[in-house]
């Protein structure tokens, strides 16, 4: 099977017609997936000007396969990628070589396992005056693990990066990374999932440490098809041991939506929206903002 993909993103209308033809406002893309027997394997070609809307200045290039025995599947791929496309000499250009290999289990009424390796090189070229160059090699190894039930979900993740930066005689950063992650659903109108995170990151070259955690709360309750309630909050905090960071963003968005009435095949929805975010700086606290914002939305929509 192939897939082929070509847009243009002409939103400004005040630009002129022999200038919305400009490739920085172009994608194209090209995919070619096959089978045989249990194995799938394909390729992806992708490329994205900087003026187009989604996922702009992006080149990439992957081929990948997958191989499934009973419950048992096995993925990996290899691929490049690489920003600032037009080749802008004014810009600095990152450029990935990664591959990954992975391999997952997943029984019905059994916990389902993932476990994945990548490996990743990054290096920045065409790098302008003012602009630090990179040049990174990541090892990443990474481990899930699900199980699911009637009405709950329970998930566990866990990674781990060895980072080399090249620039600095090989020196390692080590990244730590564990998430845990659920969904409940008490009732069949309500539905709620929290979020914990929590990351370390070591920098041998400099001795720095920095811890961050992060907490989310989303709740979904849905009383009739006319009335629905959406809230989330959230938590972030980022420090460093040589107290050049510390930071907290806590914040949160509740919707509340009504169907007000249906007239001759329309449905009429209002929705009143709430939300609150607050980042406090004590690096810089002339940096700490809140943001308060209210917005209420009526909708017509064909039934």
């Amino acid at each position: 099977m192939t897939e082929t993909e070509m847009a243009n993103d002409q939103r400004e209308s005040s630009i002129p017609e022999d200038m919305r033809d400009d490739p920085v406002s172009r994608m194209m893309r090209i995919g070619l997936i096959a089978s045989s027997g249990p194995s799938r394997y394909g390729m992806t070609y992708r490329t994205a000007g900087q003026a187009f809307y989604n996922g702009p200045d992006q080149d990439l290039r992957e081929a990948w396969g997958e191989w499934k025995n009973g419950v048992t599947t096995f993925r990996s791929a290899i691929g490049q990628q690489w920003n600032n496309v037009d080749g802008d000499h004014t810009r600095a250009r990152l450029e990935q070589n990664y591959g990954r290999f992975g391999l997952s289990w997943n029984q019905a009424s059994w916990p389902s396992l993932a476990v994945t390796y990548s490996q990743n090189t990054l290096n920045s070229t065409l790098d302008p005056t003012g602009i630090t160059p990179q040049k990174m090699n990541n090892h990443t190894l990474e481990a899930a693990l699900g199980y699911s039930g009637v009405a709950w979900h329970f998930g566990l993740a866990s990674n781990y990066t060895l980072g080399a930066d090249l620039l600095r005689n090989g020196s390692d950063n080590h990244a730590k990374l564990q998430t845990v992650t659920a969904s409940l659903r008490p009732l069949n109108t309500l539905t709620i999932a929290p979020t914990l995170g929590y990351r370390t990151e070591q920098q041998d070259w400099s001795g720095v440490r920095i811890d961050s955690s992060s907490a989310a709360l989303a709740m979904k309750y849905k009383q009739t098809e006319r009335l629905s309630f959406d809230a989330m909050g959230h938590y972030f905090g980022i420090r460093s041991s040589d107290r050049l960071i510390d930071r907290e963003t806590i914040g949160g968005k509740g919707t509340l939506t009504v169907e007000v009435q249906q007239l001759r095949g329309w449905t009429t929805l209002m929705s009143l929206e709430g939300g609150y975010n607050q980042l406090t700086n004590r690096v810089m606290p002339s940096a700490d903002t809140q943001d308060i914002s209210g917005l209420l939305r009526f909708q017509l929509a064909p039934l």
